[in-house]
Order: C-alpha cells, then structure tokens, then sequence
C-alpha cells in the first residue's frame, strides 16, 4: 500500500525531487557572486527575495547542464523544467 500523502512529503519520489533541488541549488551556489549559504539555512528575507530566485532561474537557463548518469546528461535543461525547478525549491523552502 503506498504511503499517505501529507504535508510534510513523505514519498519516495518527493525526497528524490528535494534532494535533487538542493543539490543543484548547492551547485549555484559555489558560482561567485551567489549567496553563501546552504539552502536549507536561508533567512526568510532570502527566501522571499526575488532577486535570488531571478538569479537562480537564470543560471539554470544558462549554465546548468545536467550532469552524467542520468537521462538527457550534458544538455540544458528546458524551459518547462525550469520552471518545475523553480516551483520545487519554492517547496522544499
């Protein structure tokens, strides 16, 4: 039986998507001129900055490629990804 849905995001698939964003986002991170802090230890006037999320957007438009190992590895991510990227770290914050 699968596992209830909750708040919190319990499944297996969500924990891989949340790994996933943080991952990428620690990835941004190391990029100079970007904040250098952890994700996870953002202060909320971070979190709710635009200007952040602008910047990320951008870099995972323009620099981010997606790594070996896993399917369409060395290409740029779409658009529509993108914007599911986006939408998780909304979540996951």
């Amino acid at each position: 039986m699968a596992a209830p849905i909750g708040s919190v995001g319990a499944s297996t698939s969500w924990q891989s998507h949340k790994a996933n964003v943080l991952r990428v986002w620690d990835i941004f991170n190391r990029k100079p001129g970007s904040l250098p802090t952890p994700f996870n230890e953002l202060a909320e006037s971070e979190l709710c900055n635009s200007e952040i999320f602008e910047a990320f957007a951008n870099y995972l438009m323009s620099d981010y490629v997606i790594g070996a190992g896993v399917r369409h590895a060395g290409q740029r991510l779409t658009r529509a990804s993108v914007v599911v990227a986006l939408r998780r770290t909304g979540y996951v914050a």
